[in-house]
């Protein structure tokens, strides 16, 4: 991905426009939830505002996701720190075969 579209998602996490995210959690989520067993963990890529991440720390879940944007990255940091969520998240590009492949030997 170009480095404007890191710009982007980074800028658009800074700002207060990613306010108008939802932050319920997805449909995604509770399908998830109900296929997976209580305190499995869960691997998310693509966060963005976290919504789904927290919800599932929450239900018991240690959570490990990855987002594009570091403004994003940050935030959820902070808040899960904040929070006192087993939740941890840092900044990955689907695009780079190296990042990837290091993921994949976690």
């Amino acid at each position: 991905m170009t480095a404007r579209h890191q710009d982007y998602w980074d800028t658009f996490y800074a700002d207060r426009a990613s306010a108008d995210v939802p932050s319920t959690p997805s449909p995604f989520a509770e399908w998830v939830r109900d296929r997976v067993a209580a305190a499995e963990p869960i691997i998310e890529c693509g966060f963005g505002n976290a919504r789904d991440s927290f919800w599932w720390a929450r239900q018991g879940h240690r959570v490990r996701a990855y987002d594009y944007a570091h403004s994003a990255v940050e935030q959820a940091q902070a808040r899960a720190g904040a929070e006192g969520l087993d939740a941890s998240f840092g900044q990955l590009d689907l695009y780079d075969d190296a990042a990837t492949l290091i993921l994949e030997r976690m």
